[in-house]
């Protein structure tokens, strides 16, 4: 629920381009905010980059789920950054054909979307209940927006997600003759069939990042309350 497994050449060709016109959008303004950021900071960034593409590069489980480590990045350095890293991230795989070169801004958009609800899920939280009780919800939460952008970007494609890649957006095909009203059927019944497993996954990340918060808040806390605190956006 994470990443669109969607080659070029399916999508609508207005979809894939404002996908990708939001994305620039995004990133120009990103890139300004940050153009005085100090060095140290960018060098997390490149380092948790390659963090979430070993993660993402790892299925976990037979329908191929795997980690993302995107709301960890949203809760370490802030909504900004993390989006800069979900969307270098999602290039990288695009290379490597981990979904299409065209889907590489709606796959920064669902991806960032994670770890900017993540990242100001955090700070609201932080504070109440200790770092591992904040960072699990806050994954929870950031998972839970990249899934409903997710469900919405394939419902407004009218395609069919194929039951066998219950985390992916591995698509069957468009609506074809079924028309609209039939994929959106095919699309609820596969949302409730898949709900078990993307339980499962958002529990598994929020105990990841819920764990790497708490560790990071004994053996640097400073990371934490400069990156998820009082600096970013």
């Amino acid at each position: 629920m994470t990443h669109l497994h969607i080659p070029d050449g399916v999508l609508p060709w207005w979809l894939w381009v404002g996908g990708a016109a939001v994305a620039a959008v995004l990133l120009a303004a990103v890139s300004r905010r940050h153009r005085h950021d100090r060095r140290d900071r960018l060098a997390l960034l490149g380092a948790f980059c390659a963090l979430m593409l070993a993660a993402m590069s790892l299925p976990l489980g037979p329908l191929g789920y795997h980690l993302s480590l995107a709301p960890l990045l949203g809760i370490l350095l802030g909504s900004g950054l993390a989006f800069v890293g979900a969307f270098v991230a999602n290039v990288i795989l695009a290379l490597f054909g981990h979904g299409g070169v065209t889907v590489i801004g709606l796959n920064a958009l669902v991806t960032g979307a994670s770890a900017a609800v993540a990242g100001v899920a955090y700070r609201r939280l932080a504070g109440r209940g200790g770092p591992f009780r904040a960072a699990a919800l806050a994954t929870v939460a950031g998972l839970a927006a990249a899934l409903v952008l997710w469900l919405g970007v394939v419902a407004v494609a009218g395609l069919t997600p194929n039951p066998g890649h219950a985390e992916h957006a591995h698509l069957a095909g468009a609506a074809g003759a079924g028309g609209a009203a039939a994929a959106r059927e095919r699309l609820v019944r596969f949302a409730v069939l898949s709900l078990p497993l993307w339980l499962l996954g958002i529990a598994a990340e929020a105990l990841v990042c819920g764990g790497v918060v708490s560790f990071l808040a004994k053996v640097s806390p400073g990371l934490l309350g400069e990156s998820a605190g009082r600096r970013e956006s």
